[in-house]
């Protein structure tokens, strides 16, 4: 699972699946109001920082470069099929 989370998983989540960040939350009257950003991949949130050096900004557009989403996607979709596969054999 480790190796899912830190391999191709982890790899489409940071370069491709964008997500929205919570800006704020408002109290309107009894009511709680959430205000969020505009929704980025996290390696647009890292490319858009001021802390991080222009090196380590220059390698990940690079390593997102040679990155195929669709062969990571399948990646994960084996390994998923293969976990579930190992959780019956277990389960029986």
């Amino acid at each position: 699972m480790t190796v899912l989370v830190k391999g191709p998983y982890g790899q489409l989540l940071n370069y491709f699946h964008a997500s929205l960040k919570l800006k704020r939350k408002e109290h309107l009257g009894g009511k709680l109001r959430r205000v969020y950003d505009a929704a980025q991949t996290p390696l647009a949130r890292v490319l858009a920082s001021a802390e991080v050096s222009a090196l380590t900004k220059e390698r990940l557009r690079k390593d997102k470069a040679g990155l195929n989403p669709f062969a990571l996607k399948l990646a994960v979709t084996k390994s998923l099929k293969e976990i579930e596969a190992m959780r019956r054999r277990r389960h029986l």
